[in-house]
């Protein structure tokens, strides 16, 4: 098991964030802003439309309690961003795994994924 990330995400670093609440919504604005290579995912497109608006970052509709749509979406986001490096999930929205990703940050907390 990795240990979990104890440092801010680097410029380099492919960010999904699971927006399905506003602390999800919140991190991925702030973090769009900051100008991280930033995907959103989640269960309502009107949400995720208006974050992503104006931005380059990829939004994409998901069940973020199935396990098989996450990790499409995580193959998607690869796809067109890079290896995704860390997940972002402040809300505690994703139940499922295990993860391909180096950490999972949920409820303000990091622990370290399954390889």
């Amino acid at each position: 098991m990795a240990s979990a990330r104890t440092t801010s995400p680097g410029p380099l670093d492919v960010i999904v964030v699971a927006v399905a609440d506003r602390a999800g919504a919140d991190l991925a604005r702030d973090l769009i802003k900051a100008g991280h290579h930033v995907a959103v995912a989640g269960p309502r497109i009107t949400r995720l439309v208006d974050l992503v608006a104006g931005t380059s970052a990829p939004a994409m509709v998901v069940d973020l309690d199935d396990p098989t749509m996450v990790g499409d979406m995580l193959t998607r986001v690869g796809r067109r961003l890079g290896p995704v490096t860390l997940v972002a999930d402040p809300g505690g929205a994703i139940t499922v795994g295990p993860w391909r990703t180096d950490d999972v940050v949920a409820g303000g907390r990091e622990s370290a994924a399954a390889a």
